[in-house]
């Protein structure tokens, strides 16, 4: 199983003349982690492009991860360039290190965990 995606009800807002910010909750299977994280298209979320993505809640589980979104180098350009798939790492704390944070390896079990997520794009 992949990383499911469920629209969150009534979570499609304009944010200006193009842009639109839309939720889904996201539930990675059992030992699914991909190495790099998941993959998500723009179209996996209604849009066309992303401009970026934040995470809005967890349950319990998941707060015992950070979640990150990377862009491709591309992106962070000069005028900046929307991407059509962005990757969803998740991380957790390094003991012996303060603040530091190491993705986790791929297979992971992160069933059980949930992100509330916010994309933003048109």
């Amino acid at each position: 199983m992949s990383l499911a995606k469920k629209w969150i009800p009534e979570y499609r807002v304009p944010d200006g003349p193009s842009m639109l910010r839309t939720g889904y909750q996201l539930e990675p299977g059992t030992s699914d982690y991909p190495s790099g994280g998941y993959p998500i298209k723009a179209s996996d979320v209604d849009l066309v492009r992303l401009y970026g993505a934040r995470v809005l809640a967890m349950n319990d589980a998941a707060d015992a991860y950070l979640v990150q979104f990377d862009f491709a180098s591309g992106a962070f350009a000069d005028p900046p360039v929307p991407q059509t798939t962005i990757y969803m790492t998740v991380k957790i704390p390094v003991i012996s290190g303060l603040g530091h944070f190491v993705e986790v390896s791929a297979v992971t079990d992160l069933s059980g965990c949930y992100w509330w997520v916010e994309f933003v794009g048109w």
